[in-house]
């Protein structure tokens, strides 16, 4: 069981009401998810839900890494305390989270899998503003094709920059190499992008 002062996340019963909503979001991609509202601790109110996720997910097997745009990582520190996942190098973790800035080249020096082991590849998470599936006042559209989704998925990122996004698509471009990706905003929506899924910039 994960502490932190007063108030405990479960890692049994919390995180399987969680762990049940990632997997929805693994199943349905592109598709927004909202995850449970748990009644824990934190430190930070605004990045409850991705502090939610790495609890449920990070354990004593796992690695993971923080870049964060603070210059004195709250998250990080929290983690650091609260699970019993080992903090590493960008190019050996597990886990990725990205806290309101982003990976840019350094994407190219993350875990991408191999062809006899392609699981073994990095999760990137990103802390968002929002995410949405309709297109009003969001400045770039993430279009999505593949496994899992009808047709079309289209996913709206506000304040996201573009040339990211380039990056996803480059870094999963040679299937079944890649990442997977996670989007979580701060009211608590989930996204998920396998490496599987197509990803375009729809102009």
């Amino acid at each position: 069981m994960n502490k932190t002062d007063d108030k405990i996340f479960d890692i049994v019963h919390d995180s399987q009401k969680v762990f049940s909503i990632i997997l929805k979001a693994f199943s349905f991609p592109g598709r927004i998810f909202k995850i449970p509202e748990i009644d824990f601790l934190c430190d930070y109110e605004l990045q409850k839900y991705i502090a939610v996720f790495g609890l449920t997910l990070l354990d004593f097997e796992t690695t993971f890494h923080v870049i964060d745009d603070s210059t004195d990582s709250l998250f990080k520190k929290y983690i650091i305390k609260n699970s019993q996942a080992e903090y590493s190098g960008l190019s050996d973790a597990d886990f990725i989270f990205v806290i309101n800035t982003y990976l840019s080249d350094s994407i190219n020096n993350i875990k991408k899998g191999s062809l006899i082991d392609p699981s073994k590849s990095a999760v990137l998470v990103y802390l968002l503003e929002n995410i949405a599936d309709t297109s009003k006042g969001s400045e770039y559209t993430v279009k999505l094709s593949g496994p899992g989704i009808k047709e079309k998925k289209y996913l709206h990122l506000n304040n996201f920059k573009e040339c990211e996004i380039k990056k996803w698509i480059s870094v999963n471009k040679e299937f079944p190499l890649g990442v997977d990706i996670v989007l979580i905003s701060k009211n608590g929506e989930i996204a998920a992008i396998p490496r599987s899924i197509k990803i375009e910039i729809n102009t």
